[in-house]
Parts: C-alpha cells; sequence; structure tokens
C-alpha cells in the first residue's frame, strides 16, 4: 500500500519530476489516499478489522521500512526520469 501511494505520485507523468507537480492538482488524489490510508488503518489496528479480514496489528518498525523503500522507489524513478530526458536531448 505504501508503494501503491508512492507510485500514484511517480507515474503522473512519463518524463517529468513528481515534484514538478502539486499534490493538489488533482482533485481525487489526495482524497483516494486518505480513503486507502483510512481503509488499511481500520484493517490492520482495529479488532474488527483483525476478525473480518485475519490480520493483526504491525509495529512502527514496519512502517519505517515501507517508508523507507518507497523512498527508495521515488529515488530510482526520478534518476530514471533524468537519464530519459537526458536521452530524448541528443
Amino acid at each position: 500500500m505504501v508503494a501503491q501511494v508512492a507510485n500514484v505520485f511517480l507515474c503522473r507523468h512519463p518524463l517529468k519530476s513528481s515534484l514538478s507537480f502539486s499534490p493538489f492538482s488533482n482533485a481525487f488524489i489526495l482524497p483516494g489516499i486518505a480513503a486507502e490510508l483510512g481503509l488499511i488503518l481500520f484493517i490492520v489496528y482495529t479488532p474488527a478489522g483483525n476478525w473480518l479480514f485475519g490480520t493483526a496489528p504491525i509495529g512502527p518498525e514496519v512502517w519505517l521500512l515501507a517508508g523507507f523503500f518507497a523512498a527508495l522507489m521515488w529515488a530510482l524513478e526520478e534518476a530514471r526520469k533524468v537519464w530519459l530526458r537526458r536521452m530524448s536531448v541528443q
């Protein structure tokens, strides 16, 4: 889910940096992410969600690891876009 959130920002344009877009330029992205986060937090951290989906709460170290890999994914994708922009200029 963390990778999906990162990916929605990375895939907005095949060549332009994700930093060149405002997160508010698409009215559906932030409410969609909020709904996704709310649902996953319900599933993982409430007794009803745990019972319904057979899940258990996860610790903060899992979120930190997921955040690290999302940041790594962002850095690699931005590097790929820089490389493609430079290749298209030649």
